[in-house]
């Protein structure tokens, strides 16, 4: 097959044919392709052998007294390929290329030739079955005719996926000038700026990218208003986790956080994602709280003491007390609180977060598969000391993290229009606004 392999996969001008005519004898794992290898892709008979998909397992429950189960959900198990391998003229040195390249435990990026615009992370699972009888093989070697060996015969290689999805490689085209972005597109029907109809001006699509005015570029940030319509393009055949990023900045009015309210959501589709103020503004709306429903004839050692057990967040505890510290340690101490200090308190708590004169815009980013979020801000920890914080923030999460449930594709057209997009809508305004996501398969 020495011949064969190099016929089969490379054209009379000596490049390597396009996917579409090497389709089921070869793949590429790594950036490698099998016949680099000088083996090829087999099967026993004349019709395919090969699970590109996930098998599944059921979540039941039954019941002692109950005739059959109740069924909860379908979870996809870790995705298997198994590939047998042939070859009529392996080298000793191929051979050997094969083996440490194909080491069981490292994860690369798996492709087949049959749908060259997806991948999967897969591994060797196990140390590749070998079957191969050597021959005697004469080559020149530094002046020499030397003796070694020439394999023919099978290699059985299997992969294993834990993430069991594909993912599309291309996201998006700004023009279909090859057959390939042609096929990927009929099949995949991925977006390209001809695409679109007059009724999208803009659009959402994978990998970060936006169509807008006419072209497809990298979303830098887009400004969302208040619950207004923007539209998001997801061809996927699977659940889709995006990656969320946007800042805002809190709104406080007369002693009030306007906004963030006690709970926002930004919906794509029909799937919601639910959250409330991050914990220090939540501490803070607490701190007034207690401070507006505490009588002014309280002993500040008593509020501090309240203050000290009921705010969780180490910043706004540490700035209530400093701020009720300043009574207790005044060259008069103060036996109580009074009117005037229960007046100036909501100005003077959100004077944590201003730098400045403004209170401190708030970073947020979401990894949905992951299921994480983290806020960075700046507050101030002391008059002359403002910090750059960056914490962990899952209790802003309401529910459950947002997940892209909806797909659609081309309409009858072959067109994109608006009724082919999700709808991306906040009840808040956000800045700096990106939604990352794989076309998932």
């Amino acid at each position: 097959m020495g011949v064969q392999v190099r016929e089969a996969t490379y054209g009379a001008d000596g490049n390597r044919l396009p996917s579409y005519s090497r389709q089921f004898i070869s793949f590429e794992w790594g950036g490698k392709h099998i016949e680099d290898f000088n083996l090829l892709v087999v099967f026993d008979n004349a019709r395919l052998e090969k699970t590109i998909y996930s098998d599944t397992t059921d979540i039941t429950s039954i019941f002692e007294g109950r005739d059959g189960q109740l069924f909860w959900q379908s979870n996809l198990q870790p995705l298997t390929i198994s590939f047998k391998l042939a070859t009529d003229g392996m080298t000793a040195r191929e051979l050997d290329d094969f083996r440490e390249y194909f080491a069981a435990g490292i994860v690369r990026r798996l492709k087949l030739t049959e749908k060259p615009n997806r991948y999967c992370w897969a591994r060797v699972a196990s140390a590749p079955s070998i079957s191969l009888l050597p021959f005697e093989h004469r080559v020149e070697f530094a002046g020499e005719t030397i003796k070694t060996s020439l394999y023919k015969g099978e290699i059985v290689l299997n992969f294993v996926a834990d993430d069991p999805y594909w993912y599309a490689e291309d996201t998006a085209y700004d023009t279909l000038n090859t057959t390939q972005r042609k096929v990927n597109c009929y099949e995949e029907e991925l977006p390209y700026t001809a695409a679109f109809t007059s009724d999208v001006l803009f659009c959402f699509l994978g990998d970060n990218l936006m169509y807008s005015n006419n072209t497809i570029d990298l979303n830098e940030g887009k400004s969302l208003e208040t619950n207004t319509t923007y539209l998001l393009y997801n061809p996927s055949r699977a659940n889709v986790f995006p990656k969320i990023s946007f800042t805002f900045t809190p709104v406080f009015l007369k002693g009030v956080f306007e906004a963030p309210t006690s709970s926002e959501t930004l919906v794509v589709g029909t799937k919601a994602f639910n959250w409330r103020p991050p914990l220090i503004i939540a501490s803070i709306k607490e701190a007034i709280r207690i401070v507006a429903n505490t009588p002014d004839t309280t002993a500040p050692t008593d509020l501090a003491a309240e203050l000290r057990d009921k705010l969780t967040h180490y910043y706004a505890r540490a700035w209530a007390l400093k701020l009720v510290n300043a009574l207790i340690d005044a060259e008069t101490p103060a036996t109580q609180i009074g009117a005037d200090f229960k007046t100036s308190f909501p100005e003077n708590m959100a004077n944590l977060l201003k730098v400045g004169t403004e209170l401190s815009p708030f970073n947020v980013s979401m990894d949905s598969k992951e299921g994480r979020v983290i806020i960075s801000y700046k507050c101030n920890v002391d008059d002359t000391t403002v910090a750059q914080v960056e914490e962990n923030a899952g209790e802003m999460v309401e529910g459950s993290y947002l997940y892209i449930g909806e797909h659609h594709g081309y309409n009858a057209n072959n067109r994109i229009s608006a009724d082919c997009c999700l709808s991306v809508i906040s009840t808040m305004a956000l800045e700096n606004f990106k939604i990352d996501y794989k076309y998932t398969y």
